[in-house]
């Protein structure tokens, strides 16, 4: 819900507005999926900074599998990705990122007690 998000988004972006802060860091994962509903909140003098390419790089170094003793190729046929919710962004963040096309499991981490 777009107005939800906008209406959150301006409670946490507001005090940091009024302490004229000079730079914003997406410090959890899903702040970069909301980069430009921020973007458009803030003076154009601020810098969003958006540590996901650095932690895409640092996962696809930890997670590379070759598939020979070359090491001509990668093969990223043991990774596998589980979300707790909006599996179809996350599969195209994926799909951008690291160039692959994988399932995406939806699950639910909710106690049945």
């Amino acid at each position: 819900d777009i107005k939800k998000l906008n209406y959150l988004s301006e409670i946490y972006i507001n005090p940091l507005l009024r302490d004229n802060v000079e730079e914003i860091i997406l410090g959890c994962s899903h702040y970069p999926l909301i980069y430009n509903v921020l973007k458009n909140k803030i003076h154009s003098n601020i810098r969003i900074i958006d540590p996901s390419v650095a932690l895409v790089n640092k996962f696809n170094n930890s997670f590379l599998i070759p598939k020979n003793h070359c090491c001509e190729s990668i093969c990223y046929d043991n990774i596998k990705f589980f979300v707790t919710a909006k599996s179809e962004e996350f599969s195209k963040k994926v799909k951008y990122w690291l160039k692959i096309n994988k399932e995406i499991r939806l699950v639910n981490l909710r106690s049945n007690d």
